[in-house]
């Protein structure tokens, strides 16, 4: 069993070996949390393309090498190579980040769960990596059951708390 936190990347460097689909969303969701996120990949999908060229992130269009992940936080590796991926998980553990390989838990030091944001209201469901399609689904039942006027709510109660 892991012990769920709440990681602040803002302003902290993240790296994510892989530009693909996969590796996209986890970019994607980096950038949206405010982290200097730097991307290796030599073959680059367009969602991450198009980030590097509104320049939301560093792209290094390039194969992995060891070193990469010093001074990272946090270290994703999401390429289709278990080969680069079992490097990329030594690498981070070698300079101290934590570190997250797509669909191999044992590779891990954290896993992401499936998340719901509704302003500052965060929902997550975790299957510890094991069965990523179950938390999916987990999060889409909660995306019905609390909609967008959640954030709403968390902002009233938290200007409340604050007064008192």
């Amino acid at each position: 069993m892991s012990y769920l936190v709440n990681l602040d990347v803002r302003d902290r460097s993240a790296l994510v070996v892989g530009a693909g689909d996969v590796a996209a969303r986890k970019v994607a969701a980096l950038v949206r949390a405010g982290a200097r996120v730097t991307v290796v990949a030599v073959h680059v999908g367009e969602a991450v393309a198009a980030l590097a060229r509104d320049g939301r992130l560093r792209l290094e269009r390039r194969a992995f090498a060891p070193g990469d992940a010093r001074g990272a936080l946090v270290v994703i590796g999401a390429t289709n190579d278990d080969h680069v991926n079992r490097q990329v998980a030594a690498d981070a553990t070698t300079c101290g980040a934590l570190v997250n390989i797509v669909d191999r838990p044992e590779l891990c030091t954290f896993t992401v769960p499936a998340v719901v944001h509704r302003g500052d209201l965060t929902l997550a469901a975790s299957t510890e990596g094991r069965c990523p399609s179950l938390a999916r689904a987990v999060r889409e039942r909660l995306e019905h059951q609390y909609g967008p006027e959640w954030a709403d709510v968390v902002e009233r109660v938290g200007d409340l708390r604050q007064r008192l």
